[in-house]
């Protein structure tokens, strides 16, 4: 386990274990849930020198973008070191591959359209070796291979204005390979380093922000349903009629590719290395459920087991038409639904990404302002000797495999005490009030390492309470 990292914006009195320099800034006090937004400007915007618009303008327009150019106006990163070539990536990539069968491979019947976007999960074989077999090779994550890749998510991610829902991986082509129709769950960037690709698309879209992906010929989607009640495209033929639209991409070429765009790459002429930007924010139903979830967790009425809320049909075989819920509690969840600033709302989704990420996870971002705090009562703690004016804990959550190192300054250890003795939650400003040597920003600093290395975990907003 790494050691626990300060965020950008840390005070003098906590920075990284094994630093012999303070790190001085000071930061000015703000108020509990206060947010500082900077718009974006054309220089950070990673978008505008690509497509000649803001990133958001073309997120917003929900169509398809080409843009064409010379490769030399792509950052450096993606033309030299790893993406420079496909052996060169081969060589220095470790991560996930998966794999999907060219035409020139016959597919065995049934399993035209397997895995997550048509691609299989593999592990062992170089990629190399992969394409030489003819298939499509998808490098899943490049962005320990290719650090410089993190801060273009980053710079997207800003420009959308939803942290940590961005990834970047690459398609490496054989000649004659490709991924047959289907569309994807998420919004795209196909960024094309070498070699040419031919690329058709269906401008038609049967539904907007699908949220799953679909093929004709892929395994049914657990939403399939509730999705495509209305009506689906049912076969390749029927993609067909909708009349595709076929473009070339050369070394240089750039497209955006909304969600739900019916798209092939089969056939290419060559092989061929593109990158690939998948933006996987939370939908609107996504932030509404956790912020629900979170809050209605407090109620000993909805925590309660539903038994007997599932009827027995009637002897003629009609199910009960009774309400399944009452007005009353309707109304109670509306009503607390209401009260939820957006800035809770925020919290509450970045909370769930923590629990699901793992210890250490980050929003990529200045730390969230959490409403409380609570301690983990498994995660146990060591202290070292302290050195000078620093003093170093071991954390040891049950979860994790190693140990983490926190270091900060050792007059701020009464403040860690103090939450070790914790069995409810408390607010930054609690803890400030008893103790009032440290500025509020520090005690916030520090709390967020607590919650990096699992000693705490995050409230994001008050329970609703029972009905």
């Amino acid at each position: 386990m790494m050691e626990g990292s300060a965020p950008p914006g840390s005070v003098a009195w906590l920075n990284r274990v094994g630093s012999t320099k303070m790190h001085i800034r000071c930061a000015a006090s703000r108020k509990d849930g206060e947010e500082v937004s900077t718009p974006i400007s054309d220089e950070a915007d990673p978008l505008r020198a690509l497509f000649g618009v803001p990133t958001r303008a073309l997120w917003d327009a929900r169509a398809f973008a080409l843009s064409h150019g010379p490769i030399e106006r792509f950052p450096a990163w993606m033309r030299s070191g790893p993406l420079e070539n496909v052996r060169a990536l081969s060589s220095e990539y470790k991560g996930a591959l998966e794999v999907a069968q060219g035409r020139t491979s016959a597919p065995v019947p049934g399993q035209e359209f397997v895995g997550r976007g048509g691609q299989v999960r593999v592990q062992g074989p170089r990629a190399d070796a992969l394409l030489q077999l003819g298939l499509t090779v998808f490098f899943v994550d490049i962005t320990t291979a290719v650090p410089e890749s993190a801060a273009f998510l980053r710079d997207l991610e800003a420009a959308l204005g939803v942290p940590r829902c961005s990834s970047a991986g690459v398609f490496a082509n054989a000649p004659g390979s490709g991924l047959p129709w289907h569309h994807d769950s998420h919004d795209q960037l196909l960024i094309q380093l070498s070699g040419k690709k031919t690329f058709a698309y269906v401008a038609e879209r049967s539904v907007e922000f699908p949220g799953l992906p679909f093929s004709p010929s892929s395994v049914v989607h657990p939403d399939f349903a509730a999705v495509y009640a209305e009506g689906f495209v049912d076969s390749v033929e029927a993609i067909e009629r909708l009349g595709p639209i076929t473009v070339t991409l050369e070394p240089g070429s750039c497209l955006f590719l909304p969600a739900g765009t019916f798209h092939r790459t089969v056939d290419q002429p060559e092989a061929a290395l593109s990158l690939a930007i998948a933006v996987r924010p939370p939908s609107r139903l996504d932030l509404v459920l956790t912020a629900l979830r979170h809050g209605a967790l407090a109620s000993p009425h909805f925590r309660a087991s539903a038994y007997g809320h599932f009827p027995a049909s009637n002897e003629d075989g009609a199910p009960g038409d009774e309400p399944a819920f009452s007005a009353d509690e309707l109304a109670f969840l509306t009503r607390n639904l209401a009260r939820i600033t957006r800035h809770e709302l925020k919290g509450a989704w970045l909370a769930r990404e923590r629990a699901r990420d793992g210890i250490g996870s980050d929003d990529g971002e200045r730390r969230h302002r959490f409403t409380r705090y609570l301690r983990v009562p498994s995660t146990e703690l060591d202290w070292e000797p302290i050195r000078g004016e620093l003093v170093t804990c071991v954390v040891r959550p049950v979860e994790a495999a190693l140990p983490s190192r926190l270091g900060f300054a050792a007059v701020a250890r009464p403040i860690v005490d103090h939450v070790l003795a914790s069995t409810r939650a408390f607010s930054a400003r609690d803890v400030c009030e008893r103790f009032q040597e440290f500025e509020e920003d520090e005690v916030f600093d520090l709390l967020d390492q607590l919650v990096r290395v699992r000693l705490l975990c995050p409230v994001p907003f008050a329970g609703f309470g029972d009905t």
